[in-house]
């Protein structure tokens, strides 16, 4: 499915600070399958970092992210992925406190 999808992309409007290079995408999303966690480093906005972690609800895939500037975020990429992940399940057991099944898989 990735090599299918990253075959199909069309990188003729990326930023010059978007991987454009699907060998390097592929890279890229395999460590963040492997961190846990995934970065946009400058890619949409310049001098901007955003983090983020996937999850389901009802089988539809969602993520969850914070961003910041490059300097107020560097080397806590993975310090700022444990917060989402506890907000995460801050927000799933708040649902089901309610009475309402979030259906949230990480």
């Amino acid at each position: 499915i990735l090599e299918k999808a990253l075959a199909s992309l069309d990188f003729s409007e990326a930023r010059a600070a978007t991987i454009s290079d699907a060998a390097l995408l592929r890279d890229n999303i395999r460590e963040g399958i492997r961190a846990g966690y995934f970065l946009n480093c400058s890619e949409f906005t310049p001098d901007v970092t955003g983090i983020g972690i996937p999850f389901t609800v009802e089988n539809r895939a969602l993520g969850l992210s914070v961003a910041g500037p490059n300097h107020r975020v560097a080397n806590r990429h993975a310090e700022l992925a444990d917060h989402l992940r506890s907000a995460l399940y801050e927000m799933e057991t708040a649902l089901e406190a309610a009475g309402i099944g979030s259906g949230v898989t990480k």
